[in-house]
């Protein structure tokens, strides 16, 4: 069978074989958080919006980033988004590594940290960075770009809505921000994340700004 999962073995070997003993500084665990989650759905009632603003200023302010649930991006599209992404990453990794994500002038995947020079600089991780400027696609009606445009816009719009909140709860000009930062500045992030201990994948999805 073909395998999809990058190198990483070969490329992290001599980490493994110099890795510091149980118990000493480099080889202890680095501690767990759990981010602040914001119910957004409570900016849609007049009695919580403002504790709900609030919430998300502090966790802004506090950690720098936080979990969002209700944020109305429909279900459908994540799921349709979410096929895809388990679709591509499962392809040979020769593949992934060869070719442009859906024909994209970027070079949109990466893998690990080739470069480590110690376990803590380790990472399993898999992305795909794919822009969302059209000028950096060729010409497609592919089931991957649609969802992404419909998936990429949805998210533009609750950043914007974002934006204007902690702009508000900040003190701060919000228009800069989205005069500046437009959609074809950001790209979207796909990520595969393999648990080797518990034999399990990780997808997870991001907006970022370039």
């Amino acid at each position: 069978m073909i395998d999809s999962n990058p190198p990483f073995f070969a490329a992290y070997g001599s980490l493994f074989h110099s890795r510091p003993a149980a118990g000493t500084h480099e080889a202890e665990a680095v501690e767990e958080c759990d981010l602040p989650l914001v119910d957004l759905s409570r900016l849609s009632d007049k009695l919580q919006a403002e504790q709900c603003k609030r919430e998300i200023v502090t966790a802004a302010s506090v950690w720098g980033f936080f979990q969002i649930v209700n944020h109305g991006i429909p279900n459908c599209v994540l799921d349709r988004l979410r096929e895809e992404q388990v679709r591509v990453f499962r392809q040979p990794f020769k593949k992934k590594a060869d070719e442009k994500f859906l024909g994209s002038l970027g070079d949109s995947y990466r893998w690990g940290a080739p470069t480590a020079t110690s376990l803590k600089q380790l990472s399993w991780l898999e992305a795909y960075h794919i822009p969302l400027s059209s000028a950096t696609y060729p010409v497609t009606t592919s089931p991957s770009r649609c969802v992404i445009e419909e998936l990429s816009s949805a998210m533009s719009r609750l950043a914007d809505r974002l934006i204007g909140i902690l702009a508000e709860g900040l003190g701060c000009d919000g228009s800069y921000i989205k005069e500046n930062c437009k959609r074809n500045t950001c790209y979207l992030r796909l990520n595969r994340q393999r648990d080797w201990a518990a034999a399990e994948e990780g997808w997870e999805m991001d907006l970022c700004e370039t």
